[in-house]
């Protein structure tokens, strides 16, 4: 005669048997009140708990500010036009230091919505990795299977990479083009400080716009090669425009050298 399975009509605090226990523990029921509320408050738990949005990147900026602050300071305490109508020697501190504290505060604002934004993406990949271990620990026979099946295949692809043919080896005396994208140029920078150190050497005496001139088309060849006729053209033209500016503009003398200006 065939059992017929009957249901059972649990009391109130009445002690749920063996078999409700192991079944309320498969599908999630048998959860305790506990760990649900943890589950459930975990947001708000993480949220109270969050980390203030400052990382090192934002103490460097807000070190650079506090003394670009002080820069600017002493700078407008100079005056930026002399008796005779020209350029004093507080105008360009000025306009560095304005400059140099607005850029350390809009770093900073960056730097800390990095920051803000940095910790969900943590919470989220911890999370993930929480869930990804339930699913490797649940699918291990499936895993199993699928490496042994990797196996079988990594072995056919060994089997078939014995009978072609071997890549063709770099040439000796140099690396694969990746890496020479990568390489430093020291050289590059020994000439650059070498043009610098000649610039300030003979400025004087030769003069702004003959040596500013050189100086650029030298260090413009340097650092791009490919475009010769654009680095004498902007060479040349620069140093005059700046020469003018100076001059004309600002009333600022600039050393002529050589040249009748």
């Amino acid at each position: 005669m065939a059992k017929t399975p009957t249901s059972r009509v649990r009391l109130p605090f009445q002690r749920a048997s063996a078999e409700q226990e192991a079944d309320g523990a498969g599908d999630g029921r048998g959860e305790p009140d506990g760990a649900r509320a943890q589950t459930g408050g975990g947001s708000g738990g993480s949220a109270a708990g969050r980390r203030p949005a400052v990382s090192g990147q934002t103490v460097f900026y807000l070190v650079l500010g506090a003394l670009l602050t002080g820069y600017t300071a002493m700078a407008f305490g100079m005056e930026w036009q002399t008796t005779a109508g020209r350029v004093g020697p507080g105008l360009f501190p000025r306009i560095i230091g304005v400059l140099g504290v607005a850029a350390c505060a809009l770093c900073v604002v960056q730097s800390m919505r990095a920051a803000r934004a940095a910790d969900p993406a943590e919470q989220s990949a911890r999370s993930g990795s929480e869930q990804a271990e339930r699913v490797e620990q649940a699918g291990g026979a499936r895993a199993a299977a699928s490496t042994a099946q990797g196996e079988a295949d990594t072995a056919e692809a060994e089997r078939a990479g014995a009978s072609a043919p071997a890549p063709a080896a770099p040439p000796a005396g140099g690396s694969a083009p990746a890496d020479d994208e990568h390489r430093r140029h020291p050289w590059a920078v020994a000439a650059l400080c070498g043009i610098l150190a000649l610039f300030v050497t003979v400025m004087v005496p030769v003069g702004a716009v003959i040596t500013g001139s050189l100086a650029l088309i030298a260090a413009l060849l340097v650092c791009d090669r490919s475009h010769p006729v654009r680095s004498v053209v902007i060479g040349a033209a620069f140093p005059v425009v700046l020469y003018a500016v100076f001059v004309y503009g600002l009333n600022a003398q600039l050393p002529p050298g050589i040249l009748p200006l």
